[in-house]
């Protein structure tokens, strides 16, 4: 071997090292691309992969909406108690459900302005009666996002 291959090998042996390649990686040949590291497929850790909890399970109004508690169900007995002549409308014929649209004959009244006063302002929803059931309702879909059963109730 002459003295100019070995010179050419032993800068392409030492070039890889001088410009931080790993150890034992192939150098490059020419016209082909280098190996790329294949990504991860799944989440590095355990927490990354379990689903995000609830907004019921986290105590407030998440991606998942506001959440009624039951610090809202004693503003509004102490409301009821300062009103006794107001009674609530009549109650709903199906049951109402988390996530799914008010139904249409589900009736109801909007909550008197003094007692939604009182309750948390969630923007972009609104309170309503229905029945003896304070109802959250999405402004806009009518979708109901909370509900205190019995709430109104005497």
């Amino acid at each position: 071997m002459s003295g100019r291959r070995r010179a050419l090998l032993a800068l392409a042996l030492l070039l890889p090292a001088l410009a931080g390649a790993p150890a034992g990686a192939e150098p490059a040949r020419p016209g082909r691309q280098p190996a790329r590291a294949k990504a991860p497929t799944h989440a590095a850790t355990p927490a990354a992969r379990r689903p995000a909890k609830p907004a019921a399970q986290t105590g407030g109004g998440t991606a998942a909406g506001p959440v009624l508690n039951p610090v809202d169900r004693q503003e509004v007995r102490a409301w009821l108690e300062a009103n006794p002549d107001w009674t609530p409308p009549e109650p709903p014929s199906r049951p109402l459900v988390r996530g799914r649209a008010l139904p249409q004959d589900a009736g109801g009244a909007p909550l008197p302005p003094e007692l939604a006063m009182r309750l948390p302002y969630f923007p972009g929803y609104r309170y309503r009666a229905v029945g003896t059931d304070l109802v959250l309702l999405a402004a806009g879909s009518e979708v109901v996002a909370g509900v205190l059963p019995g709430a109104l109730a005497r």
